[in-house]
């Protein structure tokens, strides 16, 4: 059922309003106005952009000698633009290194890590796309912070 008139709700922050959001889009709604706010993990810094029904827009930065886990995902599709900085990549097998104005594509239940190798941060947009984008679909083989590995919540 969708609504028929203009619906308000109060301010959620962190991974309740993120789940909140998926919740009411996958149900039809209209989610105007949402403002998320910038978290971090560790050395890694995640502005989250925009979040659609089907996809999701990061920006991420990455501090030099960090790398995120290495991982895959079920249920979708990550594209990743390098604005700044040098990063290694490991897209399955093969591990390549990608600079400013780059990009990879990464498709689902691709093994994949980035980690960067340069002086400075690494940024990058991330552009996940699929029918499911919480994070619980990262299933973690590799971590360096000692965060579960398998299938999983942070």
């Amino acid at each position: 059922m969708k609504p028929t008139s203009l619906q308000k709700t109060a301010l959620i922050t962190g991974q309740d309003g993120s789940y909140l959001a998926e919740f009411l889009l996958d149900k039809g709604y209209i989610v105007h106005g949402i403002k998320r706010r910038a978290s971090s993990f560790n050395t890694e810094r995640v502005n989250h952009i925009y979040l659609g029904n089907n996809h999701q827009v990061k920006r991420i930065m990455v501090k030099p000698a960090a790398s995120n886990s290495l991982q895959t995902h079920e249920h979708r599709a990550e594209h990743w633009a390098i604005i700044k900085g040098e990063a290694q990549i490991t897209l399955g097998t093969e591990v390549k290194t990608y600079q400013r104005y780059d990009h990879v594509f990464i498709p689902k239940q691709c093994l994949h890590r980035l980690q960067n190798v340069s002086k400075t941060d690494v940024e990058l947009i991330e552009v996940q796309c699929g029918d499911y984008l919480g994070e619980d679909d990262i299933v973690r083989y590799k971590d360096v912070y000692g965060r579960q590995l398998g299938l999983g919540r942070d």
